[in-house]
């Protein structure tokens, strides 16, 4: 999926029913313009990083 200015997602695991209701609990992995990576769960997001 896209989202204005570069930054795209996509759903991780939208069958994870852990979450408040109304969410479905779902993670997703969004990617910012620079190809930096986040997932985002029902925890919060974690700021995800490579190793050269």
């Amino acid at each position: 999926m896209k989202t204005h200015h570069g930054w795209t997602y996509t759903p991780v695991d939208a069958n994870d029913t852990s979450g408040p209701p109304g969410t479905g609990g779902a993670s997703y992995l969004w990617t910012s313009p620079h190809g930096q990576h986040y997932l985002r769960t029902t925890t919060g997001t974690t700021r995800l990083t490579t190793t050269a």
